[in-house]
């Protein structure tokens, strides 16, 4: 008899546990949900202060003025990655459309694949890269679509198959040509 009242105590006991359980849980949820919805909606609400305003205004103009001194400059500056990379940059010779500096953002053999990635300082709207790899007499050329991004451009990318280069150091020649710019980059790369 008095083990059968031990069991009858303690079911009580353990449903009451997890109800309570069960009860901290929704509420802790709850709380979690609607303390995100206020702090989202505290971010989107705010506005820009004067200070903000002015310094947003401030790096636009910077990076105005720096392209178009970019553009300009027929002097043979390169960033660090175009350094490591040894390549230069062409503004191009056209009078016609503006230049746009052009670097090799990414220069990789990934196995059979050798990736070239190109940055262009502009948005250019429409037109083609033209890249030309040469090695002794060997000549590779292929070509991309040039891809609008929101302050810059990109070619859409070349994979080259390392069956079509060979082991050792490549010229590289990549050319712009897009409605609205045109330019270009020279480097090297190393083939393994």
């Amino acid at each position: 008899m008095q083990l059968q009242k031990q069991k009858s105590r303690k079911k009580p006991l353990i449903i009451t546990s997890l109800i309570i359980l069960c009860v901290a849980v929704a509420v802790g949820a709850w709380y979690v949900i609607h303390t995100r919805s206020q702090q989202s909606e505290s971010y989107t609400t705010k506005p820009a202060t004067q200070e903000e305003k002015d310094a947003g205004t401030q790096t636009k103009q910077d990076s105005i003025n720096n392209s178009s001194q970019q553009g300009a400059s027929d002097s043979d500056t390169s960033t660090n990655s175009d350094k490591q990379s040894g390549a230069s940059t062409d503004t191009g010779t056209s009078t016609t459309t503006p230049a746009a500096a052009v670097t090799i953002s990414a220069s990789a053999q990934n196995g059979n694949t050798y990736q070239l990635r190109f940055l262009i300082n502009s948005v250019v709207t429409g037109g083609t890269c033209q890249l030309t790899l040469t090695k002794g007499s060997a000549t590779v050329t292929k070509q991309a679509a040039i891809q609008s991004l929101a302050q810059s451009s990109t070619c859409q990318g070349f994979d080259i198959p390392t069956s079509e280069l060979s082991t050792g150091t490549w010229n590289v020649s990549m050319q712009l040509s897009g409605s609205s710019h045109t330019g270009g980059v020279t480097g090297t790369i190393e083939v393994r």
